[in-house]
């Protein structure tokens, strides 16, 4: 799967970086659950995406070479962009 092999490449990524790209992840997953034309199916993915996110993200910022916040950070964007 591809989102499996993304965190290596983001074990670089300075901290503000990551942040930043998180919390627009966080938005995307936000966005889709409160809009007029989510269903069951982008919900569960958007709120998979939002506890995913607030739990890994503190940590890939805390120390980028987390691999398991890195690959739950790129399955968390994979699900919030699933979701739209």
């Amino acid at each position: 799967v591809a989102w499996r092999l993304t965190p290596l490449l983001m074990v670089g990524m300075p901290k503000g970086l990551t942040a930043a790209t998180g919390m627009d992840a966080l938005t995307h997953a936000i966005e889709a659950y409160v809009s007029t034309a989510s269903n069951p199916i982008t919900d569960a993915n958007a709120l998979h995406a939002i506890k995913l996110i607030t739990t890994y993200l503190p940590q890939a910022v805390e120390d980028g070479k987390n691999m398991k916040a890195r690959d739950m950070m790129a399955y968390s964007e994979f699900l919030a962009g699933m979701a739209f």
